[in-house]
């Protein structure tokens, strides 16, 4: 599958764990994320939310998670670390004041 359809999915602050959550989706190209994604609540169990994308390597394009906020999360270790042929994510508007450790976070991401 080159697309996935995640229109449905819903995050609330009540989720408290995204990590792994596409890990090695090695035929995936494109994900576009719903707006009303709310990660207020992730990181709020486990603190991480590491390799939320790793080991995507089809993966080109990400849309839709330009505004996600982390409150609680202090690790985005490798969270697109693999997706080699990502060539456009926007993360300009993330807010990780929490965040402690970018360990890896665009390890071996050739094409951005």
């Amino acid at each position: 599958m080159s697309y996935l359809d995640i229109s449905w999915l819903h995050i609330t602050s009540a989720c408290t764990n995204i990590c792994n959550l596409f890990y090695t989706c090695v035929s995936l190209k494109e994900l576009n994320f719903p707006n009303d994604w709310n990660l207020s609540g992730i990181g709020s169990g486990n603190n991480t939310c590491n390799s939320l994308f790793s080991g995507c390597n089809s993966l080109e394009k990400i849309t839709g998670i330009s505004n996600w906020k982390f409150y609680f999360t202090n690790s985005l270790t490798s969270i697109f670390a693999n997706c080699w042929s990502l060539k456009e994510v926007d993360v300009s508007g993330w807010k990780v004041d929490t965040i402690t450790s970018l360990s890896s976070i665009f390890d071996y991401c050739y094409s951005l």
